[in-house]
């Protein structure tokens, strides 16, 4: 994978997490979901701004540590990954509001 093509994975990669982000609030809001994740749950019992920042620099942490890695395989699997993980969540979301 070349440079330009794992920069352009990193920003799908934060692009879908913020799109998810947004999403997440949107659906918490309007009664049609429930954030799994502990940790993400807690963080929005203190709020949205707690919930968007530790999203933000979790996603931000972990394109970073993909940026740095991106010669190995394991970081490449990794980006991959993510990007189909969040990608098929979008798309839950999406079939759910059908």
């Amino acid at each position: 994978m070349s440079n330009k093509a794992v920069k352009i994975s990193l920003f799908l990669l934060f692009l879908l997490n913020m799109v998810d982000a947004a999403a997440t609030i949107t659906l918490i809001d309007a009664g049609l979901v429930e954030e799994w994740n502990p940790i993400m749950k807690k963080a929005l019992d203190y709020g949205v701004f707690h919930f968007l920042l530790l999203k933000f620099l979790a996603t931000a942490t972990a394109c970073i540590v993909f940026w740095h890695f991106r010669a190995l395989k394991l970081a490449k699997i990794g980006l991959i990954g993510g990007l189909i993980g969040y990608s098929l969540l979008l798309l839950h979301f999406c079939i759910g509001l059908l």
